[in-house]
């Protein structure tokens, strides 16, 4: 019996050595030293091949659907909104009165100077009308002078006595001194009396100019897109109370850096989409750019804009496919090279402004200095440097 466990005992710690013996053999192959994990090949970088076909300068803006006639209409002085007779999407026509300003100083004023233009022009009036009456009488007084040394010429004959003669004589001095009497009348009219009517008739202008322009004309036939101002609230000269425009023509609008407005021109062609989802591309032209850039001048550019705009070629269908302040994408190209030898923008290299790519040929890479033209739509124009075919290895 004493046996037999021992027998038992003996082959199972043979069994245990075995599993040890496996265990290790599993993990440990061969002499015992663990296997080396292989290093990864290096990954072959892509090449490009130069190749040649069109190439298209675009530049790409996001802008808005506008009016191409839109006028911020304003008071062209200080004052207070006395009526707003329009609201947003009123349909208005040339001349109709869209706002007024708070005139009741300005009619009182009128007033007081009306009454003031009147007084002087009735002084002024009554000194003339003096003058007039006094001239009067003095031409009666030579025309009876006259008359008198007419008849007695008449009947003195053609021999007059002594008397006569006598007679004659004095009522020639008489004439005479009847006519000096009209030359040498006063018939000036006290200046001041005419300064005060041309005061009070030059104020009278002005209340009456303030009268007009407190009112907003509609310029043209138009839609209000926007009123800004209330009745009560104050309001800057040139501040803007209502934007009117003409929505049966639109166009669109963006914002553009310096850099992208040098490279645009006027009638260059151009594609509006809408900015998100799906819908129809339109064509059109750049139709305006921002002063220096386009033909106007400075005048017609306020100030910091740098908006550019594009026409559409049909505008039925720009009516059809937009309203006015969607979002759109604004598409012009600036320049277009047909056959030319290109690579695209990852294939170029470049250090310290020296641009050049790196040519594979026979396993062997050269560095290769390019001169580039226009880039557009995945593709750089290469001018010199590279040949058609050449494999270019990307950096």
């Amino acid at each position: 019996m004493r046996q037999r466990r021992l027998l038992i005992v003996f082959a199972l710690a043979l069994l245990a050595l075995a599993g040890c013996r496996t265990d290790n053999l599993a993990r440990y192959p061969g002499d015992g030293e663990p296997t080396p994990i292989p290093t990864a090949p290096a990954a072959a970088k892509p090449t490009f091949t130069v190749e040649r076909g069109d190439v298209t300068a675009r530049i790409a803006l996001n802008g808005r659907i506008a009016p191409v006639l839109e006028e911020n209409l304003s008071f062209p002085l200080d004052g207070q909104v006395g009526e707003v007779l329009v609201a947003p999407l009123d349909e208005v026509k040339t001349g109709d009165v869209l706002a007024t300003l708070d005139t009741s100083q300005l009619e009182q004023d009128r007033l007081v100077v009306q009454s003031e233009l009147d007084i002087a022009r009735a002084r002024l009036a009554a000194r003339q009308a003096e003058i007039g009456r006094a001239l009067r009488r003095a031409e009666l007084r030579r025309d009876m002078a006259l008359l008198d040394y007419d008849f007695a010429v008449a009947q003195a004959g053609a021999a007059p006595s002594a008397a006569a003669q006598h007679e004659i004589d004095r009522l020639r001095l008489a004439l005479e001194l009847a006519q000096l009497d009209v030359e040498e009348l006063d018939q000036t009219v006290d200046p001041a009396l005419q300064v005060e009517v041309d005061a009070a008739a030059l104020r009278l202008e002005q209340i009456d100019a303030a009268l007009a322009a407190a009112l907003i004309l509609a310029p043209f036939d138009g839609t209000v897109l926007r009123v800004g101002k209330a009745p009560g609230r104050g309001v800057s000269a040139g501040e803007t109370v209502i934007i009117l425009a003409d929505v049966t023509e639109l166009r669109a609008g963006a914002a553009a850096r310096d850099a992208e407005l040098e490279q645009l021109s006027e009638d260059l062609p151009a594609t509006v989409a809408p900015a998100s989802g799906p819908g129809e591309t339109l064509t059109g032209f750049v139709s305006r750019l921002p002063y220096p850039y386009g033909g106007g001048s400075a005048g017609e550019t306020a100030e910091g804009d740098k908006t550019v705009y594009v026409a559409f070629d049909d505008q039925a269908a720009a009516q059809a496919a937009f309203e006015l302040g969607d979002r759109v994408e604004i598409v012009a190209v600036t320049a277009t090279r047909e056959g030319a030898l290109w690579l695209p923008p990852q294939a170029i290299r470049e250090f310290s402004g020296r641009r050049f790519v790196v040519v594979e040929e026979g396993g062997v890479q050269q560095r290769v200095d390019v001169v580039l033209g226009i880039e557009g739509g995945g593709r750089v124009e290469v001018l010199d440097g590279l040949s058609e075919g050449q494999v270019i290895v990307a950096p």
